[in-house]
């Protein structure tokens, strides 16, 4: 019934329109399964499992920065979250140049401390020889990640404590 090597679902389809017996679905599944032809024809869609994201040994070790969109008044919302604890630090700037970003990072870096590393995404500020240097002078590593997986989101907080 496999004969011209046509799958599982036109095997199945062609052997119930002339026979049907118990364990049908699951015969033809093994039989095409251990077909080689079938196999050496047939790409897998190997899965890639997700791998989880070290936690950091101790807060505010890992960061992850990144801007929001614009509020209606043309401000931006300069994000920088720790992985540990998730916690977000949250800073209203004008705009996302080096001379407005660094000021913000030295605070939080001087409440705070230096931390290990810094992931962002590839925007031109982070890319800029500026930030490069001050990534140096300041003494953590900088990742750069893939859009939109970059920082995880703080987890609400559902209390009903005012």
């Amino acid at each position: 019934m496999h004969e011209g090597h046509q799958g599982i679902t036109k095997t199945k389809a062609f052997l119930r329109s002339k026979i049907w017996f118990p364990g049908l679905n699951d015969s033809v599944d093994n039989a095409i399964k251990d077909c080689a032809a079938c196999q050496s024809v047939t790409h897998t869609k190997k899965i890639e499992l997700l791998r989880m994201s070290e936690l950091p040994e101790k807060p505010w070790a890992n960061l992850s920065a990144d801007f929001c969109c614009p509020s209606p008044s043309g401000d931006l919302l300069f994000v920088i979250t720790d992985e540990y604890s998730h916690c977000p630090v949250v800073e209203v700037i004008k705009s996302n140049s080096a001379s407005t970003v660094i000021p913000v990072l030295d605070k939080v870096i001087s409440t705070f401390g230096i931390p290990k590393v810094i992931k962002t995404d590839n925007s031109p500020l982070f890319n800029s020889h500026t930030f490069r240097q001050y990534t140096e002078n300041t003494g953590f590593e900088h990742c750069h990640v893939t859009p939109l997986w970059r920082m995880p989101m703080p987890r609400p907080n559902h209390s009903t404590n005012q």
